[in-house]
């Protein structure tokens, strides 16, 4: 299992507790717990996102390097194409 399918999986899973947890009134501190919760998911997505976006760039830096042309110019793949910049 991919690591976006393991996320997608315990974020559904985390949603249905709290909403689970919304329909009583037994948790008094239910909005502050829920918020803080939001900012703690939203950091670690985007730490992830960060991550993933550094290395598409660097894989990106990596392939015009090895894909230059012998005219000196970068070259840029699309799908497989090779389309001289």
């Amino acid at each position: 299992m991919g690591s976006s399918e393991c996320s997608a999986k315990e974020l559904g899973a985390l949603q249905s507790l709290v909403d689970d947890m919304s329909r009583g009134d037994q948790f008094s501190h239910f909005v502050q717990w829920v918020a803080s919760l939001d900012q703690r998911v939203e950091a670690q997505l985007l730490q992830r996102l960060t991550a993933a976006a550094k290395g598409w760039v660097a894989e990106f830096n990596r392939s015009r390097v090895s894909d230059k042309p012998s005219g000196g110019r970068g070259a840029l793949k699309f799908g497989g194409l090779v389309q001289h910049a």
